[in-house]
């Protein structure tokens, strides 16, 4: 076994301070470029209009397509780099400028991405009409959108705490409604053209809405999860069930383990490591038993030890 090894003490320090290493800067001059540009281009007219009258595109596409603009513009002719320099902002020593900027470019890009969907709204809502695959799939990205503002989230908020601490399923529910209506269909109708469209496989082998759709879950899922805990954490009560409350353990251990050092790190695998293993081996549901015997504190331990050796052994395998 790999953490039974003499030599695994004395490497894992080294291993971890490689984990957390920093990665080459990215050319900041032409993120921070991107960034400004593309916060100025969603806010205009003239890109609120085009926008709107783009019907025959799913809305997102038409974003990335006016994005592309934007990194040619600044010299970027291959968005794919550019993309990637957006995702190494995280790993780059002081990042907080670049931070900062990523996250008022993502609130500008959903802003565009809803101010369109109002725009197109209807004043009379479909009762009969069929939802397109484009229809689909602005649905599922204005779902994941709106979970993520502020008001949502806060309606989720007060829906946890009135089912008692269980998923706020009647909030969710009603957010997916709201959105049909966005999209111009009436509430009612468009949830159930929508599951009727799941139940009958027609877009299940298409790669974009299986793309879209498994984004929307993780979203709602994240979001919910993160709220729970929080509830939780306030002192509020929780009623979920085994799957959630392990869920729940694995988001609290690494929210915990971003705040941790390496020093605080390696303690944890020297001390618990052999437990992991022993636990590993058991079967699933043996597994869950032993875990439900112990207290919080030693569950969120053992989680966070389990993802650290996980983490490690990707690495080494790189």
């Amino acid at each position: 076994d790999l953490f039974d090894l003499p030599s695994f003490r004395h490497s894992l320090f080294p291993t971890l301070q490689k984990m957390m290493a920093q990665i080459e800067p990215a050319d900041r001059a032409n993120l921070e470029k991107f960034f400004a540009a593309s916060i100025a281009m969603f806010g205009q007219e003239d890109t609120r209009r085009k926008l709107a009258r783009t019907t025959s595109l799913r809305i997102s596409t038409k974003l990335e397509e006016l994005q592309k603009k934007v990194w040619e513009d600044v010299g970027v002719s291959d968005v794919r780099l550019g993309r990637q320099a957006v995702a190494s902002i995280d790993s780059l020593e002081g990042n907080e400028s670049l931070l900062d900027l990523r996250r008022q470019f993502s609130v500008a890009l959903d802003q565009a991405l809803l101010t369109c969907l109002k725009d197109r709204k209807p004043q009379t809502l479909d009762k009969k009409g069929k939802l397109s695959k484009i229809h689909v799939l602005d649905f599922l990205d204005a779902c994941r959108v709106l979970l993520t503002t502020d008001e949502v989230q806060e309606r989720l908020r007060q829906g946890i705490k009135d089912v008692g601490g269980a998923m706020p399923e009647a909030v969710v529910n009603d957010i997916n409604g709201e959105t049909m209506e966005l999209l111009g269909f009436e509430r009612e109708h468009g949830i159930r053209c929508f599951q009727t469209l799941g139940e009958s496989k027609q877009l299940a082998n298409d790669r974009e809405v299986a793309s879209a759709f498994a984004h929307w879950r993780g979203e709602t899922a994240s979001v919910c999860l993160k709220l729970l805990l929080e509830h939780r954490q306030a002192g509020g009560e929780l009623k979920v069930d085994d799957d959630v409350a392990l869920k729940l353990l694995k988001l609290e251990a690494e929210e915990t383990l971003r705040k941790s050092t390496i020093e605080e790190r390696t303690e944890l695998v020297e001390r618990l490591a052999k437990k992991v293993n022993v636990l590993r081996k058991l079967p699933p549901d043996v597994r869950q038993q032993q875990m439900t015997k112990l207290g919080h504190k030693e569950q969120l331990e053992l989680v966070q030890t389990e993802l650290i050796m996980a983490a490690m052994v990707q690495r080494m395998g790189e």
